[in-house]
């Protein structure tokens, strides 16, 4: 140790760790000076067993939940101003801009979810997978699984044309049917 530093030698290198002071993170913390809280993480590793980086993620997690919600209820602009502060965070900044990126299509995935275009509901899901975390999602998957059983029982009692006609608005309906008619001639 030699000037707040911390000096390591190990597999023929020297690593210099600054031993920054617990509350120096928190300061930077209610700053909301976050670039500089995870850079000084960054450089003292002992720092992630603190309570203020404890602190920290919880905010980030925090921070990113009321962004979403924000997202949800049309609320873009909120959101963004939210997530804005992390993007500076070399750590955060991929999973905040894919955040962003995801949530531009949110308004499209609300309206395929209203009008019940499913097809392009999931496209948007399988591009987008934050998507997936949205009640709109939650709820058309659990619709899916419903009508689902009721197709193959449809199905397996010799009503293809039935199931058929149920699963017909549905993505990856063709693959089902067949395996409905598996079902049915098992």
């Amino acid at each position: 140790v030699f000037n707040d530093c911390m000096f390591i030698a190990a597999d023929n290198f020297l690593y210099k760790i600054e031993l920054i002071d617990e509350n120096e993170l928190l300061e930077a913390i209610i700053d909301k000076d976050y670039k500089s809280a995870y850079e000084m993480v960054s450089n003292n590793p002992f720092l992630k067993k603190s309570k203020a980086y404890e602190k920290l993620e919880t905010l980030y997690k925090l921070t990113i939940k009321k962004a979403l919600k924000y997202y949800e209820i049309g609320e873009k602009t909120k959101a963004y101003e939210l997530l804005k502060p992390f993007m500076n965070v070399l750590s955060k900044k991929e999973e905040v801009l894919k955040i962003v990126e995801h949530f531009d299509n949110f308004i499209k995935f609300k309206n395929a979810y209203e009008n019940k275009n499913y097809a392009l509901l999931y496209q948007l899901a399988d591009m987008y997978e934050l998507l997936k975390n949205t009640k709109y999602y939650k709820l058309v998957e659990k619709e899916w699984e419903s009508v689902f059983e009721k197709a193959k029982n449809e199905a397996i009692n010799g009503n293809v044309n039935r199931a058929k006609e149920l699963l017909k608005r549905r993505k990856r309906s063709l693959e089902i049917i067949s395996v409905a008619l598996m079902c049915r001639q098992q």
